[in-house]
């Protein structure tokens, strides 16, 4: 009796789960699969491939200077005439690939020593934010930023951040990591507020830096700019797409750079650590200690110890940079910050400030 009443049970749901199963298509073959279907064919609505333009897709000559800028902050100098200017840029946060907000232009150019970049911030200067804070913390204001991947490898890359008075941030940027702003590259810039925006002038000597240069060599570049006040919004002079999480795989490229002098820079940082040490000694006999005298002693010093060492950093080419450290004395560097360990589970990170470990 109850297997005879199971049998309509069981029986009723196989129709049911047979009535459900969508009916199969007729050009379907038993080897095919969902994920098959979706890339053998775009999705309905999806956005297409944005098309670079010809100055964006080709790289960018970089033009030689016949004499250097003046780095005040004023783009009234004649040499800027002769400079490569770069615009429309592409609203990447939070529009996706839009029209910015407000436009922006670069300018490139260089000489044999230095590496020139200027933007042209087109703003309402009464809305701008601009600060003097420390270095490397330039970032609640409007800024703009470059990236130079100076071996074109798409991995590393140098990074510039500039505010509107020309206040620095400076570091390495990693694909795939944070950036490292332990850095600090000697580097000149300055900025301005004008009736029009804001500009800013750097100079970037070659000597700061690691790179490849001569004919038919690429660097990897990006030019941004942030402003605040739309919702933090990123203008980027490439676009980004957002199903590529690299920058670097998606930057532009500049060429042209030929004649750079090659400078053999020698940094040296000495260092001298003077220590006495010194011991208490009886000055009485034992005859008069066993008599039971006092003994009030004296301390007697030691000679004076030296302990010398030296830091050093060599530029054998512009790709290949000796550091050396004999006997090094780390004491000169800034004592770290006090953090408090509250909270156990997370390892405490100081940054690096030893000059040999940069």
């Amino acid at each position: 009796m109850k297997n005879a009443f199971l049998f309509p049970i069981i029986l009723m749901m196989s129709s049911v789960a047979a009535f459900a199963q969508p009916p199969a298509s007729p050009s379907a073959t038993p080897s095919s699969s969902p994920k098959d279907e979706v890339s053998a064919k775009p999705a309905a609505g999806a956005k297409p491939a944005l098309v670079l333009p010809p100055e964006k897709a080709q790289p960018v000559k970089m033009p030689k200077f016949d004499k250097p800028p003046v780095i005040d902050g004023k783009l009234d100098d004649e040499v800027w005439k002769q400079a490569k200017v770069l615009k429309d840029f592409y609203q990447v946060q939070p529009g996706d690939n839009i029209a910015p907000s407000k436009p922006t232009e670069v300018l490139l150019g260089y000489d044999s020593k230095f590496l020139y970049v200027a933007f042209h911030c087109y703003d309402e200067p009464d809305k701008v934010r601009a600060n003097i804070p420390k270095r490397d913390n330039i970032f609640d204001d409007d800024y703009v930023g470059i990236l130079f991947d100076t071996f074109n490898d798409h991995r590393k890359a140098y990074e510039f951040d500039f505010n509107p008075l020309g206040v620095q941030a400076d570091g390495i940027w990693t694909d795939g990591q944070n950036e490292d702003f332990n850095p600090d590259i000697v580097m000149e810039s300055k900025g301005m507020l004008t009736s029009d925006g804001w500009t800013v002038e750097a100079a970037i000597p070659f000597k700061s830096l690691r790179y490849v240069a001569g004919k038919d060599k690429l660097w990897g570049a990006h030019f941004w700019r942030r402003i605040k006040r739309f919702n933090n919004e990123l203008d980027m002079w490439m676009p980004l797409n957002r199903d590529i999480s690299s920058w670097l795989a998606q930057e532009g490229h500049l060429s042209g750079l030929e004649g750079i002098s090659a400078e053999r820079t020698l940094e040296l940082i000495p260092s001298l650590t003077l220590s006495e040490t010194g011991k208490r000694r009886a000055t009485l006999s034992s005859a008069q200690l066993a008599a039971g005298m006092l003994d009030p002693g004296r301390m007697v010093n030691d000679p004076i110890k030296f302990d010398p060492g030296l830091t050093g950093k060599y530029t054998i080419t512009p790709n290949v940079t000796l550091d050396f450290a004999i006997n090094p004395d780390f004491a000169q560097v800034e004592s770290d910050q006090l953090v408090v360990t509250a909270n156990q589970r997370f390892p405490i990170f100081f940054a690096e400030k030893r000059p040999f470990f940069l």
